[in-house]
């Protein structure tokens, strides 16, 4: 019986190990077949530092009327809301001012097999500010506690990107939009009105934040990804008559 067992289990451990290095050569072959196929689909219109080219690219596919930039800079919001998913405290910001939006254009191409237009664009040292920015700490069975005080923070490099479907028709508000940070540790700076508090939830939920900065920073901008994006492409590029939500 135990000569039969080791047998078994050395024919299993056999038959394993010639899974595995046929499924690593199947998965080498068919990732770099992949790659030459996508190779073959991609296809850039236009040099990323053609601003004409671009532009005329989106007027044509897009219908959208040609702009010329800058980016206001600061570029101003009346209001921002922020719903965290790592703390009890939402967020609201007035009197929004955001400069450092004038990026670089990074990445556009089409994609011949999924329909797609890619744009990317690199914003450097973003700076979102406001003299009120107000946390509401959320209480369990009680009424929030809302204070105020102003803020600011600066991510160093961002990288947002665009995929826009239907290269026929490109409609920027079906567009899927993605923030890259290129450090988790913005700079940012709250007034001490923000925890002017002696109650226990604030002291708490405060003392977290600050531990979870760079957390929540990325949250946000991901969050504001499109419409940054929107801010972008409609006042250097195209304007397709998007409003800015928050």
């Amino acid at each position: 019986m135990k000569k039969n067992l080791v047998f078994l289990f050395s024919l299993i451990g056999y038959c394993v190990c010639i899974n595995n290095d046929c499924d690593i050569e199947s998965t080498d072959r068919i990732s770099q077949n992949n790659h030459d196929f996508e190779d073959d689909c991609i296809v850039h219109p236009c040099n990323i530092s053609d601003t004409k080219c671009i532009r005329n690219f989106f007027a044509t596919h897009g219908h959208c009327t040609p702009m010329y930039g800058p980016v206001p800079d600061p570029f101003r919001i009346e209001l921002m809301i922020l719903l965290t998913s790592t703390s009890n405290i939402s967020v609201t910001i007035a009197d929004v001012q955001v400069s450092g939006l004038n990026g670089e254009i990074t990445s556009f191409y089409i994609n011949k097999k999924t329909n797609n237009l890619v744009i990317a664009f690199e914003a450097k040292n973003v700076t979102v500010s406001s003299p009120r920015i107000t946390f509401i700490y959320n209480r369990k069975g009680k009424e929030p506690i809302r204070l105020t005080d102003g803020f600011f923070i600066t991510y160093s490099s961002v990288t947002y990107t665009a995929t826009i479907p239907n290269i026929k028709n490109l409609q920027l508000s079906e567009a899927y939009v993605y923030a890259y940070l290129h450090d988790n540790d913005p700079n940012f700076c709250l007034g001490p009105g923000i925890a002017q508090s002696n109650d226990p939830v604030v002291i708490k939920e405060f003392n977290d934040v600050l531990k979870k900065m760079g957390q929540i920073g990325k949250e946000a901008s991901i969050i504001q990804a499109r419409n940054f994006m929107n801010v972008f492409i409609q006042n250097n590029i195209c304007d397709f008559g998007l409003n800015i939500t928050y």
